[in-house]
């Protein structure tokens, strides 16, 4: 019994004597990590860094169309357009945005660059559904819109019109 005593003991006065070590009041012991301003490390803020990229393609038109099976809702679909990244340093990202004022519609993809130095990217767009009663023409103009959030902050590398057609 004396031993066990002995051992809880042991832990309190160990537990209460580093913080005490660790404390503002005396500060002897830092014990919090030491964050480093490497935009290379995973704890960089996003939009960090740098990025050399450029826009390879981007579609000219898109469709909205019926659900499969019956479904009533619209779904849009554009084709992917194309990004060329040369170097990447730190965490810059990409967004990929297609607005349609006449439905009051928009949709958003965001692309981290860290690691992706050489590749091409294709940037797509997750279908979402859209009620039947909101679309009234056959055809809508979009504004497609790509830009780079990095240490120079953010830049428009690609702003154009698309078509977008409503299939029935």
């Amino acid at each position: 019994m004396d031993a066990d005593r002995a051992a809880i003991y042991g832990t309190v006065a160990v537990v209460v004597a580093v913080a005490l070590a660790s404390s503002p009041l005396v500060g002897a012991v830092d014990l919090t990590p030491e964050h480093t301003a490497d935009t290379e490390t995973a704890d960089a803020p996003l939009g960090s860094g740098s990025a050399d990229v450029s826009v390879a393609s981007v579609p000219d038109a898109a469709r909205f169309v019926r659900g499969d099976y019956g479904a009533s809702a619209y779904s849009l679909r554009v084709p992917n357009a194309a990004l060329s990244v040369a170097s990447v340093a730190g965490r810059p990202f990409v967004t990929y945005k297609l607005r349609i004022d006449g439905l009051g519609y928009a949709t958003l993809t965001l692309y981290e660059l860290r690691g992706r130095s050489g590749d091409e990217i294709a940037l797509t767009f997750d279908p979402q559904p859209l009620a039947p009663d909101r679309i009234d023409r056959e055809r809508y103009t979009g504004e497609l819109l790509v830009t780079l959030a990095d240490d120079r902050g953010r830049r428009v590398l690609y702003r154009g019109d698309v078509a977008v057609e409503v299939v029935r």
